[in-house]
């Protein structure tokens, strides 16, 4: 599977197009403020949250079998 789906299902906020990216017993966590989540707990709390936005990757490492992405993701100004 293709990071850059993964990110474009997030950004268009697609639940089931997310839920191809977790395994069953995944689990998530938010460094920034020590949450976690099921995958499923996730997946809810990102397409449920209002609104909508848009966003980019700004940089992919590879270290061994790891991948880290780094991705700006902010409100979609309607206009």
């Amino acid at each position: 599977m293709d990071i850059l789906a993964y990110w474009q299902a997030v950004l268009q906020q697609n639940a089931s197009a997310m839920s191809r990216f977790f395994a069953p017993a995944a689990t998530v966590k938010w460094h920034n403020t020590n949450e976690e989540f099921t995958a499923d707990e996730f997946i809810l709390a990102n397409c449920k949250y209002p609104g909508s936005w848009d966003g980019a990757v700004e940089r992919m490492e590879h270290i061994g079998d790891l991948l880290i992405t780094v991705a700006h993701v902010f409100p979609r100004i309607r206009g």
